[in-house]
């Protein structure tokens, strides 16, 4: 099978043959139809995620059934399917806390190191990491529904959104565009989306926000109280990672406000309030945090995508065939036109 081989730091992957995994009992083996090229896999190219190389990156996949293990009953080949990456492994503290999201052991498929991922012909994962993709959902698609949408979904679902609340997310990137999509499936909500730029905005309001702040041209936390009577919003979810973010995201709430923080940076992060008792300690803000999903959630999600409650028809930036990855990970890399997904097809 064809394989992306990233091979050396700072180098372009190395498109090769390579032999197809072989699957174990309980295991599947995916024919590719189409892989996204995550934030994640960038930082394992600039060596921010360090890497064993050579290794096969990738972890947002679908495609169909090519072969299925002696103990797999619930699929055949020929079926359409998408993979979650994350693998846990059932046996530690979190995991019999069911909190399997929070595993001890847990390993993504294709990012961590000594496992084979998406950027080839043939991907395997285990059975319990297969879902049945239905012929509603295009897989360019449900490479979304995979990782970033299905993270979003998690936060989301961790905010307790009510009827009618507002929701203020901070960040149009991949995370937060999806965690505002997941938010609109909440009756009655109102979205407000801040950005700094205009483009990811403007795909925001198309997507069914009802106000955009451009935190260039004016301060989020005033816009919010101001489209809100001067309460703050019901959920802040902060999709940045930056300082300044997250401390807007947690003065953006009215009283009893809820704030996921759902950036990842790699700098130190400090919450400060010029007058704690009055912006945070009277208020009973509840603050948490999410990183990813679980497993559980995956199919009403997938039901969510196809019923068209969430659409993903603007999620895909650029398609390209396999055989140009590396310009892919160039244009996701230097952030080029700003995309939220850029995916690879195969024919």
């Amino acid at each position: 099978m064809r394989a992306a081989i990233f091979k050396e730091l700072g180098k372009p992957l190395v498109i090769e043959e390579v032999p197809k995994p072989q699957v174990k009992e309980n295991e599947i083996l995916m024919q590719v139809k189409a892989t996204a090229i995550c934030i994640a896999d960038i930082y394992s190219i600039k060596g921010q995620r360090p890497l064993q190389l050579p290794h096969i990156m990738g972890h947002e996949a679908a495609g169909l059934v090519a072969e299925v293990g002696s103990g797999v009953r619930n699929f055949k080949p020929g079926d359409r399917i998408l993979g979650n990456a994350i693998v846990t492994c059932e046996q530690c503290y979190y995991c019999k806390k069911d909190l399997e999201q929070l595993c001890e052991n847990h390993k993504i498929i294709g990012t961590d190191s000594g496992t084979q991922g998406a950027f080839a012909e043939y991907y395997k994962l285990p059975a319990q990491n297969i879902y049945q993709l239905p012929e509603e959902i295009p897989f360019d698609q449900a490479t979304v529904i995979t990782s970033p949408l299905a993270s979003a979904y998690h936060g989301v679902q961790i905010a307790d959104i009510q009827r009618g609340d507002t929701v203020v997310v901070y960040g149009s990137g991949a995370i937060g565009y999806h965690a505002m999509l997941g938010a609109m499936t909440y009756e009655g909500i109102r979205a407000l989306v801040v950005d700094t730029v205009d483009q990811k905005l403007q795909l925001a309001r198309e997507a069914g926000a009802v106000a955009i702040i451009n935190a260039q041209h004016e301060d989020p936390v005033a816009a919010v109280n101001r489209l809100t009577d001067g309460r703050g919003a019901a959920v802040a979810i902060e999709a940045v990672g930056s300082l300044r973010t997250v401390n807007q995201a947690i003065l953006s709430v009215r009283k009893a406000g809820r704030v996921v923080l759902m950036g990842a940076p790699w700098e130190k992060i400090v919450i400060e309030f010029d007058n704690y008792r009055k912006d945070f300690l009277f208020k009973e803000v509840k603050i948490s945090s999410s990183i990813t999903n679980r497993k559980d959630e995956m199919n009403p999600l997938i039901q969510l995508v196809r019923t068209k409650k969430i659409d993903l028809s603007r999620s895909i930036s650029l398609t390209l065939p396999f055989e140009k990855i590396n310009a892919g990970i160039e244009i996701v890399k230097n952030n080029v036109g700003n995309p939220i997904r850029v995916v690879m097809n195969f024919s």
